[in-house]
């Protein structure tokens, strides 16, 4: 996928008010205990459904009616209509209005995919079961392309100037120039919607930058163990340290490879993801079952639209390296990976935990430089500084990628677990009193 079709994927930013009503949303979700009572075992599961999506909708609305402006639009409605149809209006208006809620909550969980982390799964398996009793709360989400084709101004992603001005990395003056450029050629058509278009691209691509930053670090360390060097062997051997396959240095150096950039792919094409996977929780046709996953009951269903642009990924990474180990199949819709939720949670914890790795291999040298007494400590138990981040990116490197995931760990999603499984045991890690001394609380992105 190149990058104008990556663009038109990208949703707009949230205005002022939009977050007014965002927080309204949000506030509602946090107070429902929809998931508590719908996803468990019970005998007349669609009238629970049924009794708590109203329970929610009306926290929804309450909350909405909070705020001012709500009111106003409100009020504004009713004295347009007779009293005849007050009614019927009042209640055509609140369920747009609802609609519109749920709308700017997605499309704020795409801008900002580390918030609403148990929210946004709450909403969409609320809107799921809306979705499967007819009752529809649902409207695209609005995109940089949905925004253009309303301007007629689609041709606006073929500029150079407008990919120039949403480059993260140039100067202000610079950007600011490009803007007023971009102001005198489309100014008429876009009108006032061109500076919210071009912040969304740029706040989309720093964020994009921001997620690929800590993986593509690690990327550049893993070339100093490219060679076979003593203290550099990435060799694993079946059984050994939790390892579930055997590799030679060359292999273990090209399995992580791999992975590191198939990680940044699926980074890259993060907007299409979120997407893809509206397309398959929302889809009426594509049911859940309940099931005991072996993780505990979890809504298992097909996800063709997630398994598509994957499939994309992958194939993609492979195509840009030389030589792929391991397995190439992917878990969605299944046992391991039972429905795109959990997938897409998976991969935007990966920049959160190689951030925390790049964070406090870049922080010993600072803290050995400001306290004698913490480079005394690391000198005297892994010799140096360097001796201590070598055997830190060594140690990630041979038993965070060992196998110790499903199949074998060597499958797409096993080559994830493997990782969450070294950060489960890092307070068994010799090296972990370096972890602590640099502030380290948590692979989770959470202080």
């Amino acid at each position: 996928m190149n990058e104008i079709d990556l663009l038109r994927h990208v949703p707009i930013r949230l205005t002022k008010e939009e977050r007014i009503i965002h927080r309204s949303v949000v506030n509602a979700l946090e107070i429902s205990e929809y998931v508590d009572n719908v996803d468990i075992q019970c005998r007349n599961k669609q009238a629970t459904i049924e009794r708590e999506v109203a329970e929610f909708l009306d926290s929804t609305l309450s909350m909405l009616l909070a705020t001012p402006f709500f009111r106003q639009r409100v009020r504004k409605l009713l004295k347009r209509t007779g009293d005849d149809g007050k009614d019927t209006a009042y209640t055509g208006a609140i369920r747009e209005y609802a609609t519109q809620g749920f709308e700017i909550c997605r499309r704020y969980k795409r801008l900002n995919s580390t918030f609403m982390r148990s929210s946004y799964g709450k909403l969409m398996w609320i809107l799921m079961d809306m979705k499967i009793m007819s009752d529809n709360y649902l409207t695209p989400i609005w995109t940089i392309d949905d925004a253009l084709a309303e301007a007629g101004t689609k041709e606006l992603l073929h500029d150079t100037l407008f990919r120039r001005a949403t480059d993260p990395s140039i100067p202000a003056v610079e950007r600011s120039q490009l803007v007023a450029e971009l102001q005198q050629t489309y100014g008429n058509t876009v009108g006032g919607k061109l500076d919210l278009i071009l912040s969304s691209v740029i706040d989309s691509r720093e964020a994009i930058h921001a997620k690929c930053r800590p993986i593509e670090r690690v990327l550049l360390w893993l070339e100093e163990f490219r060679h076979h060097h003593s203290g550099r062997d990435l060799s694993i051997s079946r059984g050994h340290g939790g390892c579930c396959f055997s590799h030679s240095h060359e292999q273990q150096y090209t399995f992580v490879r791999n992975s590191l950039i198939l990680w940044i792919t699926i980074q890259k094409h993060m907007n299409v993801f979120w997407a893809s996977i509206e397309d398959d929780l929302l889809n009426s046709a594509l049911t859940y079952q309940f099931v005991n996953t072996g993780q505990g009951y979890q809504r298992l269903q097909p996800c063709p639209s997630t398994m598509r642009v994957a499939q994309m990924c992958l194939a993609e990474t492979k195509k840009s390296v030389n030589g792929w180990i391991g397995s190439d199949v992917i878990h969605l819709g299944d046992r391991d990976v039972p429905n795109p939720l959990v997938f897409i949670d998976k991969y935007t914890q990966v920049p959160l935990i190689l951030g925390e790795l790049v964070s406090i291999v870049d922080d010993m040298e600072r803290q050995c430089a400001l306290y004698e007494s913490v480079a005394r400590i690391i000198e005297q138990k892994h010799g140096s500084v360097q001796d201590a981040r070598r055997e830190i990116l060594r140690d990630f490197f041979r038993f965070g990628f060992n196998g110790s995931g499903d199949d074998g760990g060597s499958c797409i999603d096993g080559r994830l677990t493997s990782v969450w499984n070294w950060c489960s045991r890092i307070q068994k890690k010799s090296f972990y009193p370096i972890f602590l001394l640099c502030g380290f609380t948590g692979f989770d992105g959470h202080c």
